[in-house]
């Protein structure tokens, strides 16, 4: 591995921190670091037409949710079996009667949890499962919430990455509750829309309340969106990570054919 880290044209990360890593590994000199780079795991921001989303709005009143009338939280992605992820479950007993009558806790997708989730939703009418949903209908719960929650086990892996949910909450607006302290804090603590928190119930719990409580910010929303289009737009992630492909492509062979050349000159 620290071969390959050496002698690679370029290496590139999801975030500094990786980077960081993957550099003093291979023991990159100055001039080779000039070459390497950090594209984040980006998405794609869209909106859905106002016919479509009269549709999605009935899929969704059909499952109890009451969008306008609640503040929606948010859990989409994978159901990992993870002491956070429990902990957030756990949390939702916490809550306070006249928390739980102001907000519905949305949780999406499939995984480990997915049994564990059902019987919550089930006791606490405040949470709906949906299960595994199309796009569309995850993002009709994303144009009408307020927080999106990243609870993961506060591990070094997750400490030097951003969540792949990360970029899809910011796309939205969304604030953004999460366990994990490390590379989101670093890059983007001081916009006003990141709640760290221990990953314990009561914690959570406490963040949720304390959310609650606030007066709903739309420079919070703002800071999100601007944050999401300058570095985790796909569409400028992406082609950002192209050119750079290519520019180091064309350099390595440039600097092959000049060493052809001068090899043909001897």
């Amino acid at each position: 591995v620290k071969s390959a880290l050496n002698e690679a044209d370029s290496l590139t990360a999801i975030t500094e921190d990786f980077l960081e890593w993957a550099q003093h590994k291979g023991s990159r000199t100055e001039e080779q670091r000039t070459r390497d780079g950090v594209f984040h795991l980006a998405s794609r921001s869209y909106d859905l037409d106002e016919a479509h989303m009269a549709r999605l709005e009935l899929i969704w009143r059909g499952r109890g949710l009451l969008p306008g009338n609640k503040r929606l939280f948010v859990w989409a992605g994978t159901l990992t079996d993870q002491a956070a992820a429990r902990a957030l479950l756990e949390a939702q007993h916490l809550l306070p009667d006249d928390v739980k009558s102001r907000i519905q806790l949305v949780i999406c997708g499939k995984g480990d949890l997915e049994n564990h989730v059902k019987t919550l939703a089930g006791q606490l009418p405040h949470v709906i499962f949906a299960g595994f949903v199309s796009r569309d209908e995850v993002q009709f719960v994303y144009s009408k919430s307020e927080v999106g929650l990243l609870c993961y086990d506060n591990s070094p892996d997750f400490r030097m990455s951003f969540p792949n949910k990360f970029g899809e909450y910011l796309a939205n607006g969304l604030a953004v509750l999460t366990t994990v302290d490390g590379a989101m804090q670093r890059a983007y603590g001081d916009g006003g829309f990141i709640d760290t928190v221990e990953p314990t119930p009561a914690a959570i719990a406490d963040a949720m309340i304390a959310r609650v409580q606030r007066v709903p910010d739309a420079k919070t929303s703002v800071n999100a969106r601007a944050v999401f289009h300058k570095d985790f737009d796909s569409d400028i992630v992406y082609a950002a990570f192209c050119d750079h492909v290519e520019r180091i492509s064309t350099g390595v062979n440039e600097t092959q054919c000049s060493q052809l050349g001068n090899d043909n000159d001897h």
